[in-house]
């Protein structure tokens, strides 16, 4: 694995995240040199009623949409721009390798499978013309799909609420 928080990198934050509605995913990730991650974590048991609405309404499907779009946009245009030498991985597991697919995963803490599911569908249309393959899961439904995020340790910050450790 080789990990990188996209949405607070100066590669981001000094590039296309100076644009007024440009949005980023959390983490970009790239497991075997050709898999390509773009994970989004939210996380509303402390937030319930802001994170609540986006869900209900289906808004986080357009949230997660745009920040996948950003980040595809915005991985390129920090080459050569911004010190962004640590992009390589990333950029070859998009461009180079060509992987077989892109991993689309929304880490949403306190969702029923039913739940996640529905939110799944839109988002894979909205995605469409990047054909990922797009998971939606938490610690309670990672165990159905242990391999989406093999060998990597899930854990909540600590104070938050439900802070025992999952690993997947």
């Amino acid at each position: 694995w080789v990990v990188l928080k996209w949405d607070a990198d100066r590669a981001y934050t000094d590039g296309i995240g100076k644009a007024p509605t440009a949005c980023a995913i959390d983490l970009v990730a790239v497991m075997n040199r050709s898999t390509l991650y773009l994970i989004e974590v939210k996380d509303p048991r402390g937030y319930r009623i802001k994170y609540r609405k986006t869900i209900t309404s289906g808004e986080i499907t357009e949230i997660v949409a745009n920040k996948v779009r950003d980040t595809i946009a915005g991985l390129p245009w920090a080459r050569g721009r911004v010190p962004s030498d640590h992009l390589t991985p990333f950029l070859n597991a998009l461009y180079v390798e060509r992987p077989t697919r892109v991993m689309v995963v929304l880490w949403l803490e306190d969702v029923d499978a039913a739940l996640a599911l529905s939110i799944k569908g839109p988002i894979e249309k909205k995605l469409a013309w990047l054909k990922p393959t797009v998971h939606v899961l938490n610690r309670s439904l990672i165990g159905s799909k242990p391999e989406v995020l093999a060998g990597l340790d899930v854990t909540s910050m600590p104070g938050a609420m439900g802070t025992e450790q999952t690993s997947s």
